[in-house]
C-alpha cells in the first residue's frame, strides 16, 4: 500500500487555511483503505482532528530557516540586484536544512508523497516528493497593502519560488489561481492541479445556538467573517452603512475575525462616523456558533480584495445566507449563478443591493435556494475524488 504523508503546521488563528488542512484530514481518513497516511503535525490542537488510531507524529515546528531567510532579507537584502542574485541562488540550489532532528522525520517515513496544505516551508527542505499548495500571489499583484511591507513581499516571492521550483505538484483553488502560477512562476503546467475550495467541516455540525442572546446583537444584521487585515476592506462597509443612513435605512453589522494591522483603524472609522451602535465587533467566536450566524443574517456581505477564491463566501450559501461577494478574480468562477457579485470598491453599489434584499423576500429566498444549488456542485466527493487522482500517480 503506498505510503502518503501529510504535514499540518498551521493553527486555529490562520484562519481558512486551517479549516483547509481539516478538509484534508477528512478526505484522506476516507481514503485510507488505498492509502498509508501519516500525519505530521507541529501543534497539540490537531490531536483534537486526527483521527483515532492513526500514525501520527509530533515535531516541535523549526525556526532555523525561517530566522536565516528572515535575516537575508532585512539585513543584507539591500538593493533589488542583491535578492535578484539571492533568488537565482535559491533556486539553482536546494537548501537542506534540517531543522527537526539529526535524522529528518519527513524522509525516513519513506512516503510516495508528503502534502503541505499550509504552503510551508518545509515542503523545499526534504527529498520526499511533495504535493504543495499556493493559496494566492496577491502580493503580486497588490504589494502596496500593509500586510506585504516589512520585506514581507521579498520574502514571499522568494518562499514561492522555491515551493514552484521543488514542489512535485502545486494545488491551487482555481483556473485563476493556476493562471498566476504559471504566469508570476513560471511553472510546468503539468505540476498545477485545480483542487476548489469546499465548505468546512466544522459547519455540518449545525447546532442551533440562539446567539442573539449568547452575543446580545440585532436580528436583521449584515454579517462579514475576515480578520482585520488591509485586504479585507472593512472600510467598504462603513461607508456602506453611512450611505445607507442617509437613505433611511438601517443596517446592522456584524464583524467576527482576528485584530490584524487594520483593526484599530476601522474601529477609530466606526466612531469617527458616530455608528457605534450599529456596528459589533466580536473578535474570535465559537466555532460551533459560525453556522447560526450565517443562517440568522439578512446577508453575508463579503467585501474582500483579494482572492484567487475564498472560503467564507462557500460557508454562507452552504448555511443559507444570502451573498454579495466581491466580483474579482476567481469568485465568479467559485460562485457561478450563486450570489449577487459586487464591485468592492463601490459603497453605492452594496446598500442599493442590501435594500434590495431586505425589501424583496422572493429575491431573498431565491438567493438561498441558488445557493444550496451551488454548493451541491462544491462537495466533499469532488475533492476526495482529486486528492485520490494526484496520489494515484
Amino acid at each position: 500500500m503506498k505510503k502518503i504523508g501529510i504535514y499540518l503546521a498551521s493553527n486555529q488563528k490562520s484562519g481558512g487555511i486551517f479549516q483547509y488542512n481539516i478538509n484534508f484530514i477528512k478526505a484522506l481518513d476516507e481514503l485510507k483503505k488505498y492509502f498509508e497516511i501519516y500525519y505530521v503535525y507541529t501543534d497539540k490542537i490537531w490531536e483534537k482532528y486526527i483521527p483515532q488510531n492513526s500514525q501520527k507524529i509530533f515535531i516541535k515546528k523549526g525556526i532555523f530557516y525561517t530566522f536565516i531567510l528572515n535575516f537575508f532579507i532585512n539585513k543584507i537584502l539591500i538593493k533589488k540586484i542583491i535578492y535578484s542574485l539571492i533568488l537565482i541562488f535559491l533556486n539553482f540550489f536546494k537548501i537542506k536544512i534540517n531543522n527537526l532532528k539529526k535524522n529528518n522525520v519527513i524522509d525516513e517515513l519513506k512516503c510516495k508523497y508528503f502534502i503541505f496544505p499550509s504552503q510551508d516551508i518545509m515542503s523545499y527542505q526534504i527529498k520526499t516528493k511533495s504535493i504543495v499548495a499556493i493559496h494566492d500571489l496577491m502580493h503580486m499583484f497588490h504589494p502596496y497593502f500593509f500586510e506585504y511591507r516589512n520585506k514581507e513581499f521579498e520574502i514571499r516571492n522568494i518562499h514561492y519560488n522555491l515551493i514552484s521550483k521543488f514542489a512535485t505538484k502545486i494545488l491551487v483553488d482555481s483556473r485563476v489561481g493556476k493562471e498566476h502560477v504559471l504566469n508570476k512562476l513560471k511553472t510546468n503546467a503539468n505540476k498545477v492541479e485545480i483542487l476548489p475550495f469546499y465548505p468546512t467541516e466544522y459547519l455540518k455540525k449545525n447546532k442551533k445556538i440562539n446567539i442573539f442572546k449568547k452575543y446580545k446583537i440585532p436580528k436583521n444584521y449584515i454579517f462579514y467573517p475576515a480578520h482585520f487585515w488591509e485586504h479585507k476592506n472593512h472600510k467598504i462597509l462603513v461607508d456602506a452603512c453611512l450611505i445607507a443612513n442617509n437613505y433611511g435605512y438601517k443596517f446592522n453589522f456584524i464583524f467576527v475575525g482576528g485584530k490584524k494591522n487594520n483593526y484599530k483603524k476601522i474601529l477609530n472609522l466606526i466612531k469617527n462616523y458616530g455608528l457605534e451602535k450599529q456596528f459589533y465587533v466580536l473578535g474570535y467566536i465559537d466555532e460551533d456558533d459560525m453556522h447560526s450566524f450565517y443562517k440568522n443574517s439578512l446577508a453575508t456581505c463579503y467585501v474582500s480584495l483579494l482572492g484567487p477564491t475564498n472560503i467564507p463566501p462557500i460557508e454562507a450559501i452552504y448555511c443559507g445566507s444570502p451573498l454579495l461577494y466581491s466580483n474579482i478574480y476567481g469568485m465568479k468562477e467559485q460562485m457561478k449563478y450563486a450570489g449577487i457579485p459586487i464591485n468592492p470598491y463601490n459603497a453605492e453599489e452594496i446598500v442599493n443591493n442590501l435594500i434590495m434584499i431586505k425589501n424583496n423576500k422572493l429575491l431573498r429566498r431565491s438567493m438561498i435556494n441558488k445557493g444550496f444549488k451551488r454548493i451541491k456542485e462544491i462537495n466533499s466527493f469532488s475533492f476526495k475524488k482529486k486528492i485520490y487522482e494526484i496520489l494515484s500517480h
